[in-house]
């Protein structure tokens, strides 16, 4: 499964905000697809992550942190700009 850049799924518009916000996104958009097609977060095995600034990988953790907080998938982070500059 493939989830979009941060997108506010109500407007369909791509979200604002610091890091921790367009992050936030992200797995909250996995949570809501994989809870419709009957699973969960804990099966989730793998997540590419991309960022414009590595400097962001710390905000980004917090966050993942309260997603998989026991037994987190792997990860994979890249950098690079992604439509919209965001």
């Amino acid at each position: 499964m493939s989830v979009a850049p941060p997108v506010d799924t109500m407007t369909s518009e791509m979200l604002r905000g610091d890091i921790e916000t367009r992050t936030e996104a992200s797995p909250k958009a996995l949570k809501h697809c994989l809870e419709a097609a009957d699973t969960s977060l804990d099966k989730v095995v793998m997540v590419r992550i991309y960022a414009v600034n590595s400097g962001f990988y710390n905000a980004i953790n917090r966050v993942y942190a309260k997603y998989f907080a026991v037994n987190p998938p792997a990860r994979v982070r890249a950098g690079g700009v992604m439509a919209d500059g965001v």
